[in-house]
């Protein structure tokens, strides 16, 4: 039996999960299907072509988060904010180290950590 490693991605083409299966079971999984080996975290799928996620590019200068792709959600501790004009300016009511965690697919998820 001839088994295919296999994505199921979503209209974006975000892995959603990968698997093993038999090349005659295949076009049962339905549409958006790469076949291949192809690393979720790292890849997505681009006209059919297994391709690497960017790096996120956005950056701290001093309080303010720049660069920062539209739809970007930035998490701090349990609040999520949605960055949707390409900046942040931040404010912290105590002193210590902050994880902003930043999520944009395609881009790679990403962390900064900031000390005010």
């Amino acid at each position: 039996m001839n088994m295919l490693k296999f994505a199921k991605c979503d209209g974006a083409g975000r892995v959603l999960f990968t698997g093993s299966i038999p090349e005659s079971m295949l076009a049962l999984q339905g549409d958006n299907i790469f076949v291949g080996d192809i690393n979720g975290q790292m890849q997505y799928v681009v006209a059919g072509v297994a391709t690497q996620r960017p790096v996120n590019p956005a950056k701290m200068v001093g309080r303010t988060l720049t660069d920062v792709p539209a739809g970007t959600v930035v998490t701090i501790g349990n609040s999520q904010y949605t960055v949707d004009d390409g900046h942040a300016d931040l404010h912290f009511s105590y002193p210590g180290t902050y994880s902003l965690q930043l999520t944009c697919f395609p881009y790679l998820d990403t962390t900064i950590e900031i000390t005010v």
